[in-house]
């Protein structure tokens, strides 16, 4: 009896497997139009985070808590150049404060040009995660949430915008 199940079992495998292998045979490869080689836009003397391009071109960057760098959200500026985003005041190493940036990660700007920042905070030490949007053409902030401890508990990771 129970070989028979097994045999069963794999029976019906093997048909799956078939169909499923018919299936992905079908399947065509897509290409994009206007394939482009990919363009390097700057070369920094730091290990970038995320980076976001914002629809009037401009292109903007976090670099990573785990990585030494003088700042921690930048512009680019090409072929080599960047700037402190929105200042330096917010990109201050070494202060614990609300209006400064702790361990910015997510960045992400969207369709009005404003640049969408997720701050980890240091674990609520200090400074809890918090959530900012800037205007990128003036580098006005113009929103800011601190997540909550039920939302965002001690020892919190908050990192992505999607």
């Amino acid at each position: 009896m129970k070989k028979g199940i097994l045999l069963l079992a794999c029976l019906a495998l093997a048909c799956l497997s078939a169909c499923a292998n018919k299936k992905l045979a079908s399947l065509s490869l897509k290409t994009f139009p206007n394939p482009s080689p990919l363009e390097v836009v700057a070369k920094l003397p730091f290990s970038p985070g995320n980076v976001s391009v914002c629809p009037n071109g401009r292109i903007f960057v976090s670099v990573h808590q785990f990585r030494p760098a003088p700042v921690r959200v930048i512009e680019v500026l090409p072929p080599n150049l960047y700037r402190p985003f929105p200042n330096a005041v917010w990109n201050q190493q070494g202060v614990s404060s609300e209006r400064r940036f702790v361990a910015p990660l997510g960045v992400q700007c969207d369709s009005h040009n404003v640049l969408w920042i997720v701050d980890n905070g240091n674990g609520r030490a200090v400074v809890p995660p918090k959530l900012l949007a800037f205007d990128v053409s003036s580098g006005k902030e113009v929103y800011y949430f601190q997540f909550p401890e039920d939302v965002a508990p001690r020892g919190s990771f908050v990192q992505d915008l999607a």
